[in-house]
Formats: C-alpha cells, structure tokens, sequence
C-alpha cells in the first residue's frame, strides 16, 4: 500500500512539472511583428551562414507603384516587385500565436532580416522547422524573449528568404509549344539543327531550363570575348536568339543568356 502511495506522488510530480513547463514555454500571446504597420520599409537586408542579399526600393513607376531591385554582390535582379509587396504585407500583419521560454534549437535553419525605413530599424532572426508545416520562431535583436508565429510562416523561408526566390531558369518569353524548330549558329556556320518532329523538350531545356544552374560567375561585360555561339528558335518564321559564352575553365563550360531577360545567365555542360 505504502508503494502505491509513493508511485501516485510520484506521478503527481511529474504530472505537475510537465504541466508547469508546458504552461510556461507555450503561452498563447498574440503579438505583431511589426508594432506599427504604417512603417514605411525601404530596405530589406537578409544574412545569415548563406551569402548575404537585400531587397532595396527604387524609383517609383508611372501607376505610383514602387520599384524594387534584388542585389547579391554584383547580381542585381528586377521585376520582382509584387513578390516584395507580398513579403512586406505578410511581414506588417504578422501577429505570434504564442510565446515561448529559453531558446530555439539551434540546429534550425536560421536567417537574420533587418528592416530599414525612414528612422526605422528592426532586426529579427527567423528559426524555420522542417517545412512545409515546421515551427517558426523569432526573435527581437536585444530581446531575450521568443515568439512562435503560425506554421504557415514556414513558406517565408522559400518565397522570401532566399536569393534564388527571386529569380527564375528562364531565358525567353515564348513558349516551346510554340517553337518550330532549333538552330545553333557559330558565325555563318550552322553547328546543328532541329526542323522536324516534338521538339518540346529542346526547346524547354533552352527556354526555361529545371535543371540548369544560375551562372554567377558570369560577368555580360568583362566575359564579352568568350562569346561562342547564338541559339536561333523560331516560331512562325520569328527568330528569338539566346547568346552562348564558352570557356572550359568555367564551372559549367557553357553559359547562356537570352535576349528577354539580358541580366539572367544560365550555365550549361552540353548544348545537346
């Protein structure tokens, strides 16, 4: 009997401790991220163990709509400005669904975001969980407490957070259904062709490559005597040219840049 007893203490303390810890580490709390959404942000700066990048506004268009460029070192990117719209949305309606002690586990991929606007600068440090459905925790620069924002944050780190979120593996505005047929053209001479049959699958490997890298190390200016060839597509008669660039010491010896999207470089082992 006097066992019994003890075994029930038992499992009242324990009870109680679990009850306790889970009270203290997941209070509900609903907090904004941005304490006045009227915060006019005219940079965003993201870092952390990957290259840093920011996204900086610029001029503003006709319609009144802000310009933004995205910038890594020398790589700068437009048209992405409805993406940054959506990030900047998403950021002022934020609001944390609890609060949590101690903090996040550090082997959580993290990043760092610092806002800027005028007399305006909030630092956070985002930690993700395994997506889609993962936790999300931030943190306020100097603030020892953590937030836990809806799971459904998780997507920020793809969609926003990321360098390559805001660019896309595509060198030309058209679409491979519509092209008729391929030609790789070096000077006068035709290097090969396809006139005939489904060449889809050609033509969406030049287009819009899925497996292609981006070419960073690509330069449009300084790597102008290493062009090689023009891939010719054409729909209807129309020619739409992709320029080629080759130099064997490149990571990928071949490098591509379409005349619709002149900034954007793809890298390519084989043109075949």
């Amino acid at each position: 009997m006097r066992r019994l007893i003890y075994l029930l203490l038992l499992a009242g303390v324990i009870y109680a401790g679990w009850y306790y810890l889970s009270a203290a580490t997941n209070r509900p709390i609903r907090v904004p991220l941005i304490a006045d959404s009227r915060v006019a942000i005219s940079k965003v700066i993201v870092g952390s163990r990957s290259p840093e990048f920011q996204l900086e506004r610029g001029d503003v268009t006709d319609t009144g709509e802000d310009r933004w460029v995205v910038s890594r070192k020398q790589k700068l990117l437009y048209g992405q400005d409805g993406r940054i719209r959506r990030l900047l949305e998403d950021l002022t309606t934020a609001v944390s669904d609890s609060l949590v002690t101690g903090s996040p586990n550090r082997t959580l991929e993290r990043r760092v975001v610092e806002l800027r606007g005028p007399g305006y600068r909030e630092v956070f440090t985002f930690y993700f969980g395994q997506a889609p459905a993962g936790a999300v925790f931030v943190q306020f620069d100097g603030a020892g407490a953590t937030l836990a924002l809806p799971a459904t944050a998780n997507r920020w780190l793809r969609e926003y957070f990321t360098f390559d979120a805001y660019r896309e593996p595509r060198l030309l505005n058209v679409s491979p259904e519509a092209v008729d047929s391929i030609f790789v053209m070096r000077r006068d001479s035709i290097l090969w062709g396809i006139t005939a049959g489904d060449m889809r699958q050609a033509a969406q490997r030049f287009i819009a490559s899925n497996t292609a890298a981006y070419a960073d190390h690509f330069d449009e200016i300084a790597h102008q005597d290493r062009a090689f060839a023009t891939i010719e597509l054409y729909t209807q008669g129309t020619p739409r040219q992709i320029q080629v660039f080759r130099d064997s010491l490149w990571p990928q010896p071949y490098v591509l840049v379409g005349e619709d999207y002149p900034r954007r470089s793809l890298g390519y082992a084989s043109l075949r």
